[in-house]
């Protein structure tokens, strides 16, 4: 397994590395700081075995959540009388959660 490479995010001049599906930026892109920042997160990297959970755990948006607000727009959008999309949905969101 490669090493995640230092690339430039040209639309902010930023450094950037991908490990595990996920961009760490690392700030301006070929300065001294973000050297050492790519070298620290890859040494953290590689120390945890290379684990496809690297890094802190991302929050904000949830399973729940995303249920929940789909649901809200559903029924805003379909009604609820008895054949409506809605309960269909309703009922498929249930066993998704």
């Amino acid at each position: 397994m490669r090493i995640p490479s230092y690339r430039h995010h040209k639309p902010t001049n930023h450094a950037v590395v991908t490990i595990s599906c996920r961009d760490f930026y690392l700030g301006r892109f070929d300065s001294k700081a973000s050297r050492q920042g790519y070298d620290r997160l890859i040494a953290e990297y590689l120390a945890s075995g290379r684990s496809i959970t690297f890094g802190p755990p991302v929050t904000g948006l949830t399973i729940e959540n995303l249920i929940a607000d789909f649901a809200a727009f559903a029924k805003k959008q379909y009604g609820v009388d008895s054949s409506s999309e809605y309960l269909r949905m309703k009922s498929i969101l249930s066993r998704l959660r």
